[in-house]
């Protein structure tokens, strides 16, 4: 028999389901005496909302960036339900409060890691210019709000102080710090490069950019567990002669005696500076040509902390520091989650019943 079959897919009408808790109370016959029955442990309240409706409001306001008044006219909404923000407010601490062991893992985890990626960005908190700043892997992640955006802050967190892996960066000054390996972002470098060509007549940029991207290609197509060492020397020696080049084009400024009696170091120009940059830290530009744990860039920690300047947009700055120490630890909790592959809302219920899911594989 021939079918000819077409499917609907509408969403059913939304409804709270409330489970009343009894406690039966007794007398005693004999003496009098009163014995009640003892509610679970989680009902603790004449009226309260449960684990999962909870998760949901955490998932709308801390994933979806939600603000809280329009959190509760989507419950209103779906739930013909109405909420106080107080109540968004509440399910938020109580997330946060029970995910202490899931920081303390992690954190110890981007320790050990052999790669990490750092970043940070501005956050307003009450009016105030404050940093976020964020360690992460392919598998982990951990921001943190400072009001600082240096060493004090790096050295409050407690993750760099103790890294001995290879930290990929974009060069911010503070991280040189830590004497632990290091990679610099070759995105950044080649949107310089790219900036630089276009302003003038700087050849040597473009052939800079063409050869970052060459050795990629190489290092991706690559089959061995590295490149040879005749294929590395070709692409220093290549390296040395395009930064020669550059330096030829743009003479870094000679400190003559007429000069010392300035104030300050004579300011370079962008070009200067990069190529100062590229000659000086050559080894960190093309340290993924020598690891293949390394990548090319710092893609990873631009992609993780993208979404502070996304809540800010939407939302606002943070009132209080509460909130936004809150949030970092939230989304640190729901970054880490997605990128192992756990059901948000499954985990946000987890952490609300205070049995959040906490990492034990050895980080790469």
């Amino acid at each position: 028999m021939m079918h000819e079959r077409r499917q609907v897919f509408e969403l059913p009408k939304t409804e709270l389901k409330v489970t009343e808790h009894l406690a039966e109370l007794k007398a005693c016959p004999v003496c009098h005496s009163e014995a009640r029955g003892q509610f679970t442990p989680e009902v603790t309240q004449a009226i309260q909302y449960g684990e999962a409706m909870k998760a949901w409001l955490v998932y709308l306001n801390q994933y979806q960036h939600l603000p809280y008044e329009r959190v509760t006219e989507v419950v209103e909404a779906c739930c013909d339900r109405k909420l106080s923000e107080g109540t968004v407010f509440n399910a938020i601490q109580s997330c946060a409060g029970n995910l202490a062991e899931f920081e303390t893992v992690v954190k110890q985890m981007l320790r050990d890691a052999e790669v990490s990626h750092s970043d940070e960005t501005g956050m307003r908190v009450e009016k105030k210019l404050h940093w976020v700043h964020s360690t992460s892997t392919a598998e982990l992640t951990w921001y943190e709000v400072h009001q600082k955006r240096g060493l004090l802050a790096t050295q409050a967190i407690g993750i760099l102080p103790e890294f001995t892996g290879t930290l990929v960066h974009d060069h911010w000054k503070p991280y040189f710090s830590y004497t632990c390996v290091h990679s610099l972002c070759n995105a950044h470098h080649l949107r310089e490069l790219k900036g630089i060509e276009d302003s003038g007549q700087q050849p040597w940029a473009g052939e800079m950019a063409t050869l970052l991207r060459t050795i990629k290609k190489e290092v991706d197509a690559c089959l061995e567990p590295a490149l040879s060492e005749m294929k590395c020397a070709e692409f220093e020696t290549r390296y040395q002669q395009i930064i020669d080049s550059g330096l030829r084009a743009n003479p870094l400024p000679e400190v003559g005696e007429a000069q010392h009696k300035k104030k300050g170091r004579q300011k370079k120009s962008p070009a200067q500076n990069l190529l100062v940059r590229l000659r000086d830290y050559q080894a960190e530009v093309l340290r993924f040509m020598s690891d293949f744990r390394v990548p090319f860039d710092n893609n990873q920690a631009e992609r993780d902390i993208r979404m502070i300047k996304l809540h800010q947009k939407i939302s606002g700055c943070f009132r209080s520091m509460n909130g936004a120490v809150n949030f970092c630890r939230i989304r640190s909790y729901i970054s880490t989650m997605k990128k192992q592959g756990f059901h948000l809302l499954d985990a946000l219920t987890r952490a609300i019943r205070g049995e959040p899911i906490i990492p034990s594989f050895a980080p790469t």
